[in-house]
């Protein structure tokens, strides 16, 4: 299984009933505004499964924090367990 949401980076949690929770992007992403993509795989299967996985920003974004536009990584997950990957961009321009 495999989900992936938007967070703005400098603004990324909210306090809900006296908890912290992630606070994903639902709207349009803004000009110059620093966004986060996080990436969670999970295994809900009693197998290990090796996983090969490919990431983008969004067409128009431009990768920050050393990330690339592109990339990939070779994930081993174990039964029963997840593995979250994060990458940062912005958008130079509307």
């Amino acid at each position: 299984m495999v989900s992936q949401s938007y967070f703005q980076l400098n603004d990324r949690f909210r306090m809900e009933d006296g908890q912290k929770v992630d606070k994903f992007i639902t709207g349009e992403f803004i000009k110059g505004v620093v966004y986060g993509s996080q990436i969670v795989v999970t295994n809900p299967t009693c197998s290990t499964r090796q996983l090969d996985l490919l990431a983008q920003i969004p067409k128009g974004a431009l990768p920050v924090s050393g990330g690339l536009a592109t990339d990939s990584w070779v994930v081993p997950l174990k039964p029963y367990s997840t593995h979250r990957i994060e990458t940062a961009f912005y958008f130079p321009a509307s």
